[in-house]
């Protein structure tokens, strides 16, 4: 298996592209699509915070640092002792 290394992000340019998206779109979209579009990616943003938080308490409760992205749509820690990576599906 191929270990996974960090990748840092530079927050200026994350920003900058950011920025450069939301200036190309608000001169593409009409005020009303613009509103909507706001609104999806604002529950967009909500819903991988949620996802990204029980993540974090799984790994706690399982004693681990993450949780194995194999595994991440499953919501449930694997049971005591088992690492989330050896858990099979029904």
């Amino acid at each position: 298996m191929k270990k996974k290394t960090k990748k840092y992000i530079n927050p200026c340019e994350l920003t900058a592209v950011v920025t450069a998206a939301a200036n190309l779109l608000a001169k593409e979209l009409t005020d009303d699509e613009l509103n909507l579009l706001s609104a999806v990616l604002m529950q967009l943003a909500d819903t991988l915070a949620v996802i990204a938080v029980v993540r974090d308490l799984n790994a706690e409760a399982c004693g681990e640092n993450a949780v194995d992205s194999d595994n991440a749509d499953d919501p449930t820690p694997p049971a005591q002792g088992q690492k989330a990576s050896s858990r099979t599906e029904p």
